[in-house]
């Protein structure tokens, strides 16, 4: 079926209720696609510079990937695999 543009998801931490945030199809679909059908996903936050980032049970290979990331993207890291929230 189609995908749909975006699809607003929750994040919470032991600290933080929940943060609005959306996951968008149009720059890397098979890796949005993988990464919704695996939610609700949960994990250990670990800190690396301006990001925060957990493991996630996604193993996709990169989708049009790139070096550098702004405040407030959610990035997958096919190496580890995380999911990355920058900041």
């Amino acid at each position: 079926g189609s995908l749909p543009e975006i699809v607003f998801v929750g994040i919470s931490t032991d600290s933080v209720k929940i943060v609005k945030a959306f996951i968008s199809f149009d720059e890397n679909p098979k890796t949005a696609k993988a990464i919704v059908n695996s939610l609700p996903l949960k994990g250990a936050v670990n800190r690396g510079g301006e990001e925060i980032y957990f493991s996630i049970p996604v193993s996709i290979g990169s989708e049009n990937s790139r070096v550098t990331a702004s405040k407030g993207d959610i990035a997958y890291w096919p190496k580890e695999p995380s999911l990355c929230i920058f900041f």
